[in-house]
């Protein structure tokens, strides 16, 4: 969500398996949120769960873990790898207007999410214009698969909303406009519309 998120992971299935952690979460400012906190996640075998909170939207997080397995006398685990995960971004009201003109070229613009596209191929573009100038916003799905571009949350009523926008694709291409109620997963994709 917007100011919270649930981490997971596993450790190794190696002599004592630690029931408490040292957590550190910070955004690329170096401002932590959590600073060598010990914490005792949920466990189920090897599998670990933590929710977090008091987080900003649309930030990116970099998380650390390490094994605490002092109760035991057997000290505690290296630190772990750098995990990161992005908060969504807060929602906003009508009209929402985006043009890609002052986004950065060959980047994803901040709070436009995808699902299903090769991150390579999706960014702000000046070659693919509406017009002579301008930029655009570049998605190019694999042949085989479907992809989904979706804004952020609208806090609107859906059956309430006028869209508008260009499109350019070649021929034979299908554009399906609809809604999401968790854009993370394309399951939940409610079609309104065919081009």
């Amino acid at each position: 969500s917007q100011t919270a998120a649930t981490i997971n992971w596993t450790v190794a299935d190696e002599g004592d398996v630690p029931s408490v952690f040292t957590l550190n979460v910070y955004d690329d400012g170096g401002n932590y949120i959590y600073n060598n906190q010990s914490i005792t996640p949920t466990v189920q075998g090897t599998s670990f769960t933590y929710a977090l909170a008091g987080l900003t939207a649309n930030t990116k997080y970099n998380v650390t873990l390490k094994g605490d397995c002092s109760a035991n006398y057997r000290g505690t685990s290296a630190i772990s790898d750098i995990f990161e995960f992005t908060t969504l971004c807060n929602s906003i009201s009508l009209p929402l207007v985006d043009n890609f003109n002052n986004a950065t070229t060959s980047q994803k613009p901040d709070c436009w999410f995808i699902v299903d596209a090769p991150s390579t191929s999706t960014a702000i573009s000046e070659t693919q214009v509406y017009g002579t100038s301008g930029k655009s916003f570049k998605l190019q799905p694999s042949q085989s698969t479907s992809s989904i571009v979706a804004t952020r949350q609208i806090a609107h009523a859906a059956n309430d909303m006028e869209v508008d926008f260009m499109y350019y694709a070649p021929a034979g291409t299908t554009l399906n406009v609809g809604l999401m109620s968790d854009v993370s997963d394309m399951s939940t994709f409610e079609p309104l519309y065919s081009l």
